[in-house]
């Protein structure tokens, strides 16, 4: 089994989600069918006030290629607690926990701010 956490080592970008997600994501009202991977630039500092990634790979690589400490300030894990979030890649069964996990995070994020 591979790691857990590992978000960003799979799909290359433009890849669609995997099929397993799609339908995740439809059993819960949310199609994701047209949506594709990208590589995360140094100009989405500038296009997004707040950036929440999944997994402690992906907070060091965004901070890599951040400018400044205002761009670094923008950067968060998605979870509250600062955990990574689970990868369900290996093990379909994750997918709807961690579903739950990602839609009660944005949640949060919607009703603070």
């Amino acid at each position: 089994m591979g790691n857990r956490f590992g978000w960003n080592r799979r799909l290359a970008c433009g890849s669609p989600a995997r099929p397993a997600l799609g339908s995740g994501g439809e059993k819960n009202g949310v199609d994701i069918s047209g949506l594709r991977g990208r590589q995360f630039t140094t100009e989405d500092f500038d296009r997004f006030d707040r950036i929440f990634v999944m997994d402690l790979d992906n907070y060091r690589d965004v901070l890599r290629k951040a400018r400044s400490e205002a761009d670094r300030q923008k950067v968060q894990l998605l979870l509250e607690d600062q955990q990574p979030v689970p990868d369900p890649w290996y093990d379909d069964a994750l997918f709807e926990p961690v579903y739950r996990l990602i839609h009660d995070a944005c949640e949060r994020i919607v009703r603070l701010g």
